[in-house]
Formats: C-alpha cells, structure tokens, sequence
C-alpha cells in the first residue's frame, strides 16, 4: 500500500507561533527560532512543506523528514505530522513514524485518517513491521 502524503496550503492554516503552544512538544524537538513573524513563519514554513513533499515524492525520506520537521516547528500543523511519520516510516525508522503518529493522531483526533493512521501503527509496532 503506498501511503499518500497530505499537502495542505499552509496558507489556509492558522498559524500558531513556537511560543504560543503550551503542551510540551511530543512529536520533534524544535529549535528555539526567535524573531521570526508569523509572516515568516508561513512562509518559510511553506517552503520546508514544499521541499518534504518534493523529496517524499522523490523517494527520499531523509529528505523529506527533515523538510517536515522544518515545517512543523514553524507552524505546528497536525497534518505535518502525518506525512512526518509517513517520511520516518518509508525511511525505515519504525519507532519514530509511531512516536509522530500518535502525535497526530493526539492533535488531531477527528481525523478523518484516524483508522487507517491506528491500523498502520498496530503494523509498525509488529516485530517486522
């Protein structure tokens, strides 16, 4: 089954600034980007999306995590989280694509991905997986 990376127009997302969140970040540790606009935010934000979707795209995972990890540190949009795990899963880092996805499912929890998001964590948490 090939998973399907989810490309959202960051635009379209409210944006919300490293600051301003207040749960302790489960998924990736971000760091410290003070200064930045939120105007930045987006922007640079999009851009990161853009090149994670591109590489994914690509077949490269490693690529692509580290542009989504960009991306939500920026902006912290749930569906990033989704094509993170998607990214560490295709990248052959099991643990890590769990870890994300349970983030996303946490943020995100009336996902309309959540059974197919819950059945891919039961695989990846197979030995094997």
């Amino acid at each position: 089954m090939r998973a399907l990376v989810v490309a959202i127009p960051l635009a379209l997302l409210p944006v919300v600034a490293a600051a301003d969140v207040a749960a302790p970040e489960p998924a990736v540790r971000c760091a410290p980007r003070p200064g930045l606009s939120d105007a930045d935010r987006i922007r640079e934000g999009r851009e990161a999306f853009t090149r994670g979707v591109r590489a994914f795209a690509a077949g490269e995972y490693a690529t692509a995590t580290t542009a989504f990890e960009e991306a939500w540190c920026l902006t912290r949009q749930a569906p990033i989280l989704y094509n993170l795990g998607q990214s560490y899963a295709r990248g052959g880092k099991p643990r890590d694509a769990v870890r994300v996805l349970r983030a996303y499912l946490a943020e995100s929890p009336r996902s309309p991905q959540r059974a197919e998001v819950e059945r891919q964590i039961e695989r990846l948490e197979k030995p094997g997986g």
